[in-house]
């Protein structure tokens, strides 16, 4: 342990000036660089989660657009209750299919980062439908 002493010492009444062209230059230059320094391999992996989420969210609302053929198929018109639960079903599936094709369309606009936040999305979605449809496997049975 030493015994020497501290001393806090208060600086008071400072300004700082920034030149906010210079900052907005310096940033400009650095992304650039960035951007160059990017290798091919990033590039092909942005394509191709690119690809991949444009492949789910068509199978996605593609698989929307098929289920609403079964829900009317067998209808009887001789029971109210069941009409509404058709148009309440087919209401949702047509709104997930919208969000689904407007969610790819977003996607193959976006920067790495935003695409990645995509893939990631669309992996815990394939996964909560694979554990749905492993319940129902084992409810069924």
């Amino acid at each position: 342990m030493s015994k020497r002493q501290h001393s806090i010492q208060r600086i008071e009444n400072v300004h700082f000036e920034i030149d906010y062209d210079k900052l907005a230059k310096a940033i400009s230059k650095a992304n650039a660089e960035s951007e160059k320094k990017t290798s091919a391999h990033s590039r092909v992996r942005f394509k191709a989660m690119k690809m991949l989420n444009g492949i789910v969210y068509s199978g996605i609302y593609s698989l929307c657009i098929v289920c609403l053929y079964p829900i009317w198929k067998s209808y009887s018109f001789t029971e109210p209750i069941d009409l509404i639960a058709r148009i309440l079903l087919s209401i949702v599936l047509i709104i997930v299919g919208v969000v689904m094709f407007l969610s790819q369309q977003e996607s193959f606009d976006e920067s790495y980062e935003e695409s990645k936040d995509h893939f990631n999305t669309n992996l815990s979605f394939i996964a909560l439908i694979l554990a749905l449809i492993a319940l129902l496997k084992e409810y069924n049975h």
